[in-house]
């Protein structure tokens, strides 16, 4: 059976972030399926990970849980 990738979660429940592996390779990869995306946006710190939500929430006009769908979907491509 073949799933859609996507995380299914409650409307009332938001997902946590967790960036796993190698940031600057999954940061690469996003750039590239999403042109839109600078370097600025893709910039990731450990305990700021709201601040890299938030931008590529804007840059990419999506909200928070498809935001964290995509860089999931980033670090299940690299395992």
């Amino acid at each position: 059976m073949q799933t859609s990738g996507k995380i299914k979660v409650p409307h009332n429940q938001t997902l946590q972030l967790k960036v796993r592996g190698n940031w600057a390779v999954q940061s690469r990869q996003l750039k590239e399926k999403f042109p839109q995306l600078t370097e600025s946006d893709l910039i990731f710190e450990a305990g700021h990970e709201e601040a890299l939500l938030k931008r590529l929430e804007v840059r990419l006009n999506k909200d928070r849980n498809a935001v964290i769908n995509i860089i999931t979907n980033s670090n299940t491509l690299l395992s």
